[in-house]
């Protein structure tokens, strides 16, 4: 749980939320509390003496109760949304900026599946949980307690049958835990299998059609949605196995309150009133029981999440500024290879590049020619620093593109990469993407030079 315990620590800024919400359903469960307690005055002051006046004014205080354990709950709901959204943003926001940090070696280790899976349903896991923990725990917590607490004023004797029966729950409840949190990780694997599918086919879907592919992408889709289908059922199996034992522990319970409570009350110990009162209070528990033990299934899936998460941000980028890295400016272009070397892993034992040397000047064109896969993209990604040389350096104008801060030396450079790629919104947002602060004069020669002008004039709105 060391991963989630980390990932909560983005709800610190509005710990006053929670403080407030932990306050009012304190407040809450006391005053609902006290409805067992009336009902056992009604019986045993109203109903058996055939008391109307004690009926009355004690349901009418019921019904103050209950309006003002109304108002607290909806309190109890406003406070812990409110920390929860604010959290999860902070969370996605904190995600996604760490993903933009990424050099591509980092990209390289994920599939843009997963990356939206940690943006999406981990993150989805984590508000759950949350939002959960802040509204029920306490409050289920606090009603078990405060129940159990009454019990024992009430009547020890009666009040021994919980008290066997609390370690074996919280026992069922752990065994849960640690049991299903592996199969939640190996769900979240399988999600991300599948996501990572249907982005593939998506993305390629014009090759699979020119290739006739479709039957063979059909069953591996359906191959990846079985898998995580298989997974999921053998979670809801133990889960389904969970939820009727503790029933059957509780139904146990109460068939011995009932009849230890009867022998009582024959004996004149106890009465009727105190019966149901007690009978009320276990519901109460069986209920908040039951609520924890679902919630043990999402604690086991938020924690996977958790580690998916911390996963990406206890990431760090191979690339980084110097402290000192200084800024580009006046930018003359002579860009030196010396002796470079470059590998994607240590651990290759093959560089993909070796031994590299030449010289373009300013204003010269140059062309790297080579075979599929003999390292010409890797090459030129070396001079916005995409990747950083293994051994050797690059240089603009005499200075290493590891002295230079990534930022001033991409702003400098103009790459059309391999792949074609259009944000949503306008072609002029796409022009002016590379500069936002781009004259209506430089966004028209930009479009005049890669012949996309005419046509784009073409449109309605031009």
């Amino acid at each position: 749980m060391n991963a989630l315990r980390r990932v909560i620590k983005f709800l610190g800024p509005y710990k006053r939320d929670a403080i407030v919400s932990i306050i009012l359903q304190t407040l809450a469960v006391g005053v609902g509390l006290l409805i067992p307690r009336l009902v056992q005055v009604i019986i045993d002051q109203g109903v058996t003496p055939k008391n109307i006046q004690i009926i009355l004014n004690t349901s009418i205080i019921m019904m103050g109760v209950s309006i003002l354990s109304t108002l607290l709950s909806i309190g109890n709901t406003i406070f812990p949304v409110r920390a929860t959204q604010n959290f999860i943003a902070d969370v996605r926001k904190a995600v996604y900026y760490k993903i933009h940090s990424f050099s591509f070696k980092n990209l390289d280790d994920y599939h843009t599946g997963q990356l939206l899976v940690h943006l999406t349903s981990d993150v989805n896991q984590l508000q759950y949980i949350v939002l959960y923990s802040l509204r029920m725990l306490p409050r289920s917590l606090l009603i078990i307690m405060g129940s159990f607490t009454i019990m024992v004023v009430t009547n020890q004797q009666l009040a021994v049958i919980m008290l066997l029966l609390l370690p074996l729950t919280f026992l069922l409840t752990l065994v849960f835990i640690l049991k299903a949190q592996p199969l939640y990780r190996e769900i979240q694997r399988k999600f991300d299998n599948l996501n990572q599918v249907v982005q593939e086919n998506l993305t390629g879907i014009r090759v699979v059609k020119n290739f006739v592919r479709r039957d063979y992408e059909n069953k591996k889709f359906a191959k990846a949605s079985s898998d995580l289908m298989d997974q999921s059922i053998q979670v809801g199996q133990l889960l389904s196995i969970l939820s009727p034992l503790m029933l059957v522990l509780f139904n146990l319970s109460t068939v011995a309150f009932i009849y230890f409570g009867g022998l009582h009350a024959i004996a004149g110990t106890f009465t009727v009133g105190e019966i149901i009162a007690f009978i009320n209070y276990l519901i109460l528990m069986i209920s908040r029981f039951l609520s924890l033990a679902f919630m043990a299934g999402r604690l086991a899936a938020a924690n996977a999440s958790s580690e998916r998460i911390m996963r990406i941000l206890d990431s760090t980028s191979p690339v980084q500024d110097k402290t000192d890295a200084k800024i580009l400016t006046d930018v003359k272009g002579r860009v030196v290879f010396e002796d470079v070397y470059f590998k994607y892993s240590e651990d290759s034992a093959v560089p993909v590049l070796q031994n590299i040397n030449f010289v373009a000047e300013p204003g010269q064109k140059v062309a790297i020619l080579g075979a599929t896969g003999s390292g010409k993209s890797s090459l030129i990604h070396l001079i916005p620093r995409f990747y950083d040389v293994t051994k050797g350096r690059v240089t603009i104008d005499g200075v290493d593109v590891r002295d230079i801060t990534q930022n001033s030396l991409r702003s400098q450079i103009g790459i059309s990469l391999q792949e074609t790629f259009l944000f949503s919104g306008t072609i002029r947002n796409n022009i002016e993407y590379g500069g936002s602060e781009a004259t209506e004069e430089e966004i028209v020669a930009a479009a005049k030079a890669s012949q996309t002008h005419e046509f784009t004039m073409g449109f309605s709105d031009g």
